[in-house]
């Protein structure tokens, strides 16, 4: 409720919850101040989930292989910085791969298709994927206010990361079975269109600088693109959906969720 009477927008959070299914999220955002309760930002939130993750993992950054890092919130925009910086940090080898990814939801798919063709003949590869988001460092209300739709994004997203260690393992229960990406340049989706040479930063492009989020056509691109991502699987691999315990949609929207399920003939109680 706070976030959406500090965007202006004539919403309440039963309406939210209503369409989305989303009662409440993290932000590390004061509403009352305009300002953001701490100093971290996606850098350090990706820094923590990667330590815990390679604590849990009893490794060191010598034991690491191959670092991808996804965000399209990233602290530096350019030259793979954040994670060349999460390299230093974490003191991984030299020779270790390096990866910085910005494409939005479907940056952990394509985080985990690197992995799979860097892993490929290599038994003993092991990588470390993050994942990170930060929605406050980009809050600037008479920018959200101006912009239309652009209230969607922090209304929607969260602050946080997440990390995880891939590495040897036995038994198909623990393996990377198989990966697949697909784009349809048709439908963006979101965009933020500040900062590069199409539209310099600039004082009268300032505005440019906000993430806008077509949520129509996500709503309707989004259950057609998993029909074709798990028929894809069901082709390639031996494991058929029954056989699935546990399925991580990537999506904010339980609504959406609970269509595609439903569409499908999933279990409900393996969708978390």
């Amino acid at each position: 409720e706070e976030i959406l009477d500090f965007l202006g927008k004539p919403k309440s959070a039963a309406w939210l919850e209503e369409r989305t299914g989303i009662r409440g999220h993290s932000l590390n955002f004061d509403c009352s101040r305009g300002a953001k309760r701490s100093g971290q930002d996606v850098f350090d939130y990706a820094l923590a989930a990667a330590r815990e993750a390679m604590a849990e993992a009893g490794m060191s950054g010598r034991d690491i292989d191959q670092l991808v890092f996804v965000s399209c919130t990233s602290r530096h925009f350019h030259f793979s910085s954040d994670a060349i910086q999460l390299h230093r940090m974490l003191d991984l080898r030299p020779n270790a791969v390096v990866d910085q990814i910005d494409s939005g939801c479907a940056g952990l798919a394509k985080a985990f298709q690197l992995v799979e063709r860097y892993a490929y003949n290599r038994l003993n590869w092991t990588a470390l994927v993050i994942g990170a988001n930060d929605v406050s460092s980009f809050l600037d209300r008479d920018r959200y206010l101006r912009v239309p739709d652009a209230w969607l994004s922090p209304a929607m997203f969260a602050d946080g990361a997440g990390a995880v260690v891939l590495g040897p393992g036995e038994g198909w229960r623990l393996s990377l079975i198989a990966t697949q990406c697909a784009v349809d340049g048709k439908f963006p989706l979101v965009e933020y269109a500040g900062g590069g040479t199409a539209c310099p930063t600039r004082e009268d492009t300032l505005d440019a600088h906000a993430y806008v989020m077509d949520s129509r056509e996500v709503a309707r691109q989004f259950v057609p693109a998993l029909d074709r991502v798990l028929d894809a699987l069901t082709k390639t691999t031996t494991v058929h959906q029954d056989r699935v315990d546990r399925w991580y949609l990537h999506q904010a929207n339980l609504r959406l969720i609970e269509y595609f399920v439903k569409k499908r003939g999933l279990a409900p109680e393996r969708v978390p």
